[in-house]
Formats: structure tokens, C-alpha cells, sequence
């Protein structure tokens, strides 16, 4: 009976401490899969005060695509070749570069490897009426594809991914107007042989020629 107690109380024991190390532990995730926690909340990257953007410059390596403009003129397009802008997209891209918001500050100790910002996906050139310029260096997507991990300046972020995927379209369909559709040229019809009118050139009668008797 003494021995079915005392296994009976080991038992116990050994269940009370799988509890305590169970209530206990923490999971451990990895550099490389966890999502960095905030260090502010969520807010744009650019504000109105650096002045209106006078230069936007993007590549992926490979597909240069480059837009500038007077601060009081038209964008205009120098890259991939020099030509008018259209001013709506031009002006959508705008929008996007000033609606860059930053989910969340990296942690420190996330290196650039995990990161992917030493070997971007994309540079963002931006130049402000102000003087103000940035380089965005555009890294891998964070794990759960909320945003991008993205170098600013030698600061690193993560910014929503909806404002870098429309300025990356950029490298696709650079913002040069629409080239109108011609209207397909007429033909006049060709009149078929039933259709021909009859000339009007009288037809002069061949005579007939008689015998002589």
C-alpha cells in the first residue's frame, strides 16, 4: 500500500511540473520568421511640408523608369526615353509616393540579410521642391505580407505593401500618354456587274450590207 503512494505522489509531481514548465514557457521564433514588433503606430512616411515631389526615380536592376518636373510644370518622363507624362497617372503616382505609410520601425537586430535590403528589389529615388531627397531600398515582404521591409535613408521600416506594388507598376507601364486608337480606314464599295450602270454613248448600228443583183 506504501508503494502505491509514493508512485501515486510521484505522478502528481511529475504532472504539477509539466504544468508549471507548460504555464511557463515562452516559443521562441526565429530572425528569420518573426513579424517585428511596433515601436510607434502606423503613419505616413512623407508629410506636405518637404514641398511638392519634383523627381521620382525607380529601378529594379534591370528596367529603369525616371519622372521629373518643374515645381510649378508638368511631370514629364526622362527614363526609359524622354517624353510627355500623362498627367493622370503621373499624378496617381504622386499620390502613392505621399500615401507611403510605415506599419512598423525593425528591431535592431534583424540584419540586412534577413531583411533583403543590401540586394533591393527595387530603389526609390525621391527629390522634394525642399531639397529633401530619399533613397527607398525595397527589401522582401515581411511574413505575413502586410508590407515590405524597406531601407530609408539607412533606416529601416516596414511600409504597406499597396503603395510599393503601384509604384513598382511603374516599371511595367511607364507613364507615357495613351496612343490614340486610328479608326479603321472606309472603302468605297465596288459596284457589281448587275449594279453597272448602262453608257450613255449611243451605240452606232453596224449596216447591213446588201447584194448586189
Amino acid at each position: 500500500m506504501k508503494k502505491d503512494t509514493l508512485i501515486v505522489l510521484f505522478i502528481l509531481a511529475v504532472v504539477l511540473a509539466a504544468y508549471f514548465i507548460w504555464k511557463n514557457w515562452e516559443p521562441q521564433t526565429s530572425a528569420e520568421t518573426a513579424e517585428p514588433t511596433a515601436t510607434s503606430s502606423s503613419y505616413l512616411l512623407f508629410t506636405s511640408d518637404l514641398g511638392l515631389l519634383t523627381s521620382l526615380r525607380i529601378t529594379d536592376g534591370r528596367t529603369t523608369v525616371k519622372l521629373e518636373r518643374d515645381p510649378a510644370g508638368p511631370w514629364s518622363v526622362r527614363l526609359p526615353r524622354p517624353g510627355q507624362a500623362d498627367p493622370a497617372r503621373a499624378g496617381a503616382a504622386e499620390i502613392q509616393v505621399m500615401s507611403l505609410r510605415v506599419l512598423n520601425q525593425v528591431e535592431a537586430d534583424l540584419s540586412p540579410e534577413v531583411l533583403g535590403v543590401d540586394d533591393p528589389s527595387y530603389t526609390i529615388d525621391l527629390v522634394f521642391a525642399g531639397g529633401a531627397t530619399y533613397r527607398l531600398e525595397v527589401g522582401r515582404k515581411t511574413p505575413t505580407g502586410s508590407g515590405y521591409y524597406v531601407r530609408v535613408n539607412g533606416v529601416n521600416y516596414i511600409i504597406g505593401v499597396s503603395g510599393i506594388d503601384a509604384l513598382s507598376n511603374l516599371l511595367v507601364e511607364p507613364p507615357y500618354p495613351a496612343t490614340p486608337t486610328p479608326e479603321p480606314a472606309t472603302e468605297t464599295p465596288t459596284p457589281s456587274p448587275e449594279e453597272t450602270p448602262p453608257s450613255e454613248t449611243p451605240v452606232e448600228a453596224t449596216p447591213t450590207p446588201t447584194t448586189t443583183p
